[in-house]
């Protein structure tokens, strides 16, 4: 008898926690879009460090490759030393 009692409260066990898993779907769901957001705004700062370096790395070729840095020597080692 105390087999078919706790067959019984293991069958509504089950039952209940089916019904408490479709009952928190949609916590689930919000913990799922939060965790997209949080992958998106990481994916989207990793872009903008990446940008930044990238345009960092063209505005030093681009000064290297006119000779600003070596004018600019020039310029100031051209003021008198009471300037410099």
């Amino acid at each position: 008898m105390q087999f078919l009692l706790d067959l019984l409260g293991a069958i509504a066990n089950a039952g209940d926690t089916v019904t408490e898993f479709f009952k928190s779907i949609p916590d689930y769901f919000g913990q799922l879009v939060v965790w997209g957001n949080a992958w998106y705004v990481k994916l989207k700062f990793l872009w903008l460090i990446y940008s930044l370096e990238l345009a960092y790395k063209t505005a030093e070729y681009l000064l290297n490759d006119i000779g600003f840095n070596d004018m600019l020597a020039s310029f100031f080692n051209a003021l008198p030393d009471e300037i410099r």
